[in-house]
């Protein structure tokens, strides 16, 4: 049996989980990020690898943000902080522990993760879309990463919309991340924490509340449409926070999303709810680890 390390660096904590080549987690540890001093969760990282009680051939690495994969580089990744901007991550660990080290988006190894064993193991296109903090996604085509002429394919963040409120341009991730949904609701005047809490009160009739989550799926329902028109996916697979903390969240979008399409196409679509969720990252980063291996690169 094979084994992988496989590490998925957040803003609030690291994850270093040993995984066999089933996909089946044997083993998972995390500890607090320190987004101050990048030295030191390296070192952390390290020592947590060296300590598995396995023999592994190698480690994958999910982080958040834009980044140059084949070169392991750091490029930009605001959850991080500009300490991490320009880091050789790969090569910083691989000379901690000796072990080939690979790196790659967390949106696109969650993505990788539903095509491999997920909702979308059965398909040949996937979407992922993951909507918690922020918003990040991942293409798959025949199991591997889509990453587009220069690896920045499916970064969404850029793209702009047209604010419902005021009429001005406005990010996409300003309305339907679970950061943006918990602000909007609280400059409404709301006293609220949680994206679940918000659905609840629209749930009970809260007039603001109905409107900030009509909002939120109708955005998203828009974006889906734009992803399907373009890359015309087998399924789109939602992950995060907010699709898992609203009950119902998943089927209201799809509805939303099959009622602007033509009458040909609408029974084609499919939006599933991620069964993996936080261990996506962790999966596709195994995954990285095998195929690369498989094919002799190092």
């Amino acid at each position: 049996m094979k084994y992988a390390a496989a590490v998925d660096i957040g803003r609030a904590k690291v994850q270093v989980a040993l995984l066999d080549e089933m996909y089946n987690i044997v083993d998972v540890q995390s500890f607090d990020s320190d987004i101050d001093d990048p030295n030191k969760t390296l070192d952390e990282i390290a020592n947590r690898v060296l300590k598995l009680t396995k023999t592994i051939c190698g480690i994958g690495i999910s982080c958040p943000g834009i980044l140059d994969a084949m070169k392991g580089t750091l490029l930009y990744t605001p959850n991080l902080g500009d300490k991490w901007y320009g880091l050789h991550i790969t090569e910083a660990l691989s000379k901690r522990t000796g072990l080939p080290v690979y790196l790659e988006n967390n949106a696109n190894l969650a993505g990788l993760a539903e095509a491999i064993i997920g909702e979308g193991k059965n398909y040949k296109v996937i979407q992922f879309l993951r909507i918690s903090a922020n918003v990040g996604a991942g293409l798959i085509v025949n199991k591997k990463i889509f990453k587009g002429a220069h690896g920045f394919a499916n970064e969404f963040s850029p793209i702009r919309i047209v604010s419902s409120s005021g009429g001005e341009f406005d990010k996409i991730g300003n309305h339907i991340s679970e950061t943006a949904i918990i602000s909007k609701a609280k400059e409404t005047g709301l006293k609220v924490n949680s994206v679940k809490e918000v659905d609840e009160l629209a749930k009970s009739g809260n007039e603001k509340a109905v409107t900030i989550m009509k909002e939120a799926k109708v955005h998203l329902a828009n974006l889906i449409n734009t992803i399907i028109a373009f890359t015309d996916p087998d399924m789109v697979v939602l992950g995060g926070s907010v699709p898992f903390e609203i009950e119902g969240f998943t089927e209201e979008v799809e509805a939303l999303v099959k009622e602007q399409m033509l009458e040909v196409v609408s029974p084609l679509v499919r939006i599933s709810r991620s069964r993996l969720n936080e261990d996506s990252n962790l999966i596709g980063a195994c995954n990285l680890v095998f195929s690369k291996e498989t094919y002799g690169l190092r």
